[in-house]
This record gives structure tokens, sequence and C-alpha cells, in this order.
């Protein structure tokens, strides 16, 4: 008897090469490619597959039929020193998620913390991505998708001023803190788990 099972392993760096080529043949710009290509490689190796790879396939044909904009004009409006308005022109909603991050980071880099808000999007993917793309680079952040997108970001310096359990949000949030801050990230788990919400 024939082994049908599908268990098979391809490398990341192959994975991504071909992502990028069929998100681009189905009208997705670079940019809107390699976030895409991110996030759905970030997600499934973060053990979300529901909003990993397994979606490529809607997303491309989101593209070809027109539904979402493969080539947006993203604009961002900058309310005041800590708050913004990503207009999203349509587009991935990967490519929205990280953008509106960046913003976010570097609000936060200039005030203390920036938050962002995201309009005119698509569905965004794991919403783990973008907070962790700024924990990465040093920042405390969150990720909320009640009625928008909106990432939020504080510095590393300013987190010390802030009591951890204040920072945890209701409702399909994302947090991720950087390396060295599992301290705060037991209380915002402690926090979470009292009020039956997820960190």
């Amino acid at each position: 008897m024939r082994d049908t099972s599908s268990n098979f392993r391809v490398a990341r760096e192959d994975l991504a090469r071909f992502m990028q080529a069929v998100l681009k043949a189905a009208g997705a710009d670079q940019a809107s490619a390699n976030a895409v290509t991110r996030a759905l490689i970030t997600a499934s190796r973060m053990g979300t597959d529901s909003h990993g790879l397994r979606l490529l396939p809607h997303y491309l044909q989101a593209l070809k039929g027109g539904r979402i904009n493969g080539a947006p004009d993203m604009q961002f409006h900058q309310r005041l020193a800590a708050t913004g308005f990503l207009d999203a022109d349509d587009g991935l909603g990967h490519l929205a998620g990280y953008t509106a991050m960046e913003h976010a980071m570097a609000m936060a880099e200039t005030v203390g913390m920036g938050a962002v808000a995201v309009g005119n999007s698509s569905h965004f993917g794991a919403a783990g991505c973008y907070a962790l793309a700024a924990a990465e680079r040093g920042y405390l952040a969150w990720r909320s998708a009640i009625r928008i997108l909106s990432c939020c970001c504080m510095r590393r310096q300013a987190l010390s001023r802030y009591q951890p359990h204040r920072l945890c949000g209701a409702g399909g949030g994302r947090v991720a803190l950087p390396a060295g801050y599992g301290d705060q990230l037991g209380a915002l788990e402690s926090r979470a788990a009292v009020r039956g919400d997820r960190a």
C-alpha cells in the first residue's frame, strides 16, 4: 500500500520564494508579497496554522478577483504626537499591519509610545506577527482587532514606568515584549488568566 500522507518539509527560503512569486503573479506588488509571506510563514512557525500558510490560496483568489488592491498607496495621517491613522487603500492586511507597527514604533521612539488605527484594509492574518515584529526590535507591543486594526508600541525605556497589569486589554489582542522582560509577561498573563482573556 502506498503512503499518501502529505508529510514533507520545504526550506523556509524556498517556500518564501514560491509564495512571493505566486503573490506577484496574482497582482501583489513587492511590498505586499513580502508582508504576506513574512506573516504567513511566521504564523505557521508559531503554530497558528489557521492564520498561516493555509490561507495563501484565499489571498491569491482575493487578489485575482479584485477584492484586494495588490499595489495599494497607503497613506499615514499622524493625528497627535503618539496617534495616527493608516488608510490602507484596500490593500492586504499584512502590509497594513506591518506598516502600522512601523509608524507606531517611530512615534514611540520620539514620544515614548505610539498607537495607529488602520482602516480600508483586509484580513491581516495572525495578530501576533505584528506585535512580535516590534518586540524583536525592543518594543512592548500589542495589537487589537476590535472593529479596526490598531497597533501600539512603547519604547523599552518606558516599560519601567508602567504597571504591566494595566497594559492588558480585552478582546482579540496580542501582546509581545522584548527579550528580558519575562516578569512583565508573567504579570500580563496572570491578569489575563484572571479576566479570562488570552495574553
